[in-house]
């Protein structure tokens, strides 16, 4: 996940505070039930998400956007993308 200094060495209470900060209550609620449904740590959800965001779009594109816009828009792609896949 290293699209900022501030999460590149991170651990999962980093991540964990970053989610809740910075994520819209929509994209929160969403990673929570996800997170119940599945057993796994929203940190873990989230950077699987990321992840997957960052290797499908250049870091070219990256460079023009703020973090907290990569991290929104990694959420709303993946969401959109996977809908009927996940709890709503």
């Amino acid at each position: 996940m290293p699209t900022s200094p501030r999460l590149a060495n991170h651990n999962s209470h980093d991540v964990e505070r970053y989610i809740e900060q910075n994520l819209s209550a929509y994209q929160l609620r969403w990673l929570t039930m996800q997170s119940q449904a599945l057993g796994y740590p929203r940190a873990r959800i989230f950077e699987a998400i990321l992840s997957d965001w960052l290797s499908r779009h250049s870091s070219r594109n990256r460079q023009q956007m703020a973090e907290v816009d990569i991290a929104r828009g990694a959420m709303d792609e993946f969401i959109s993308r996977h809908q009927n896949m996940f709890l709503p």
